[in-house]
């Protein structure tokens, strides 16, 4: 009894966490700059939880046609490994 209580708890601080991880507005479209939406990401990217991450979010299409968790995903993979991607349009991409 006493794990399932405190099983409950864990959950429900993790799911009180996520709720403040938040996406934030990046360039978007064909004509979307690297470079602004460096400047965007650098700027926000200290919003991002680890839980934004992983949790459900909004999907994102980036310009590498891959589908990505939001925002907080995208600005990731442009910031810490050094992808040359940008934000085409929100929802998943055509071919995911």
């Amino acid at each position: 009894m006493k794990g399932a209580f405190l099983n409950t708890v864990l959950v429900l601080a993790i799911s009180a966490w996520a709720a403040f991880a938040v996406d934030f507005p990046v360039p978007t479209g064909e004509g979307a700059s690297l470079r602004e939406t460096k400047v965007k990401c650098a700027s926000n990217i200290h919003q991002c939880w680890f839980v934004s991450y992983i949790k459900p979010s909004e999907s994102i299409c980036g310009s590498d046609m891959v589908t990505y968790n939001g925002e907080c995903h995208l600005c990731f993979r442009i910031l810490y490994e050094k992808q040359s991607i940008t934000k085409l349009h929100d929802g998943p991409c055509a071919n995911s």
